[in-house]
């Protein structure tokens, strides 16, 4: 009896570990753009669904060695590929992904680190024109309840860091597509001229 009590302890132990989830933010009220000539921030809140947020989970060692500068470079043209490990869009409280189903660590010294990308969709379209690279990291604590990190759109590793000012335009990074038909069409160019 006392070993089946054990196996059922570890069992409902397992299971809320499970259960846990880290709840990535952006925050709430996060201002637009203040023109499409300043992306620095508005007066205005974003508007409900323009935001969206992207998070990778990624080990110590890319996190450290991936600056907040180099993200949108590295992920920018990942985003509707569906390599992150989760999404979210915005609603009145602004955008949340929440990463479920891991089995996540109840060790507090055992942080997850996170690349993460706010988008700003101000058409609704589902193109970002606007984008906020930040990086964070996150625990779940000892009990197995979530563990949440908010304001990523308002504060460098989120609430407490330093204060985000404003948007960087997304335009700066050519879609994958685009630079494939540069190439093609280079290409076509130098046969036509080698062939006169």
């Amino acid at each position: 009896m006392k070993k089946l009590m054990f196996v059922l302890a570890a069992v409902l132990a397992a299971s809320m570990v499970q259960a846990a989830a880290i709840t990535w933010g952006t925050g709430t009220a996060v201002k637009g753009i203040k023109s499409d000539s300043d992306p620095s921030f508005g007066t205005s809140n974003a508007a409900t669904g323009t935001l969206n947020i992207y998070v990778w989970l990624v080990d110590a060692t890319t996190y450290n060695s991936t600056s907040v500068d180099s993200i949108w470079g590295s992920y920018g043209s990942k985003l509707n590929t569906a390599t992150a490990s989760t999404t979210g869009k915005s609603g009145a409280a602004g955008a949340n992904a929440k990463v479920e189903g891991l089995t996540f660590s109840t060790t507090e010294d055992t942080p997850y680190y996170g690349l993460v990308l706010t988008g700003l969709d101000t058409d609704k379209d589902g193109t970002l024109d606007y984008y906020i690279a930040n990086k964070a990291t996150a625990n779940i604590n000892t009990a197995g309840t979530d563990g949440t990190v908010a304001n990523l759109a308002k504060n460098l590793g989120g609430t407490g860091g330093t204060a985000i000012t404003g948007w960087t335009a997304a335009a700066d990074v050519p879609e994958p597509t685009s630079g494939l038909l540069m190439l093609i069409g280079m290409a076509g160019l130098a046969l036509r001229r080698k062939r006169a």
